[in-house]
């Protein structure tokens, strides 16, 4: 559905986003002598996992449901009626 779609490319822009942020602009940012600013990064990256892990769970969970219809319909064409 059209909804579904859009969310889903949303949550990928989203990520596309933070990972663009993290790697131009947070990591170059990292003063590598000062506990705050690892602090800091690190905050941003517990936020980023807590951002992406509802997706990742979709998505492990399609793809356990495309395996299972797979394995289904390879069940069914092997299927021998006589």
């Amino acid at each position: 559905n059209d909804s579904a779609l859009k969310k889903f490319k949303l949550e990928l822009e989203k990520l596309i986003n933070q990972r663009n942020e993290l790697i131009h602009h947070r990591l170059h940012s990292v003063k590598i002598d000062s506990p705050d600013s690892w602090r800091e990064l690190i905050a941003f990256l517990d936020q980023q996992r807590e951002d992406i892990t509802p997706l990742y769970n979709w998505l492990q969970s399609l793809g356990l449901s495309m395996r299972e219809m797979a394995r289904v319909l390879k069940d069914v064409k092997n299927f021998d009626i006589n």
